[in-house]
């Protein structure tokens, strides 16, 4: 599973070194499929009830994976999200 962009990460340039197998220029690397999404993640995350979101799993029925990680739910105690 990817957890980010070696490209972006390392600031990889095509005529540069590549430390861990970084091989988009990091300029290219910002519009590939994915790198828009995070705005959204970064929008819940600033939300001012973020720290007071708490685990509903046991709404999620046992066993419910997505490629082997498990579901997990949160929800805000303000009723927020």
């Amino acid at each position: 599973m990817r957890k980010g962009n070696n490209g972006i990460g390392q600031m990889y340039a095509s005529n540069g070194k590549s430390v861990i197998r970084a091989n988009i220029p990091w300029y290219n690397a910002l519009d590939v499929p994915g790198t828009n999404q995070m705005k959204h993640l970064r929008t819940l995350v600033e939300v001012p009830s973020f720290s007071r979101w708490i685990s509903k799993s046991e709404l999620i029925l046992n066993g419910m994976e997505v490629k082997g990680e498990p579901i997990r739910l949160e929800l805000a105690t303000d009723n927020l999200f």
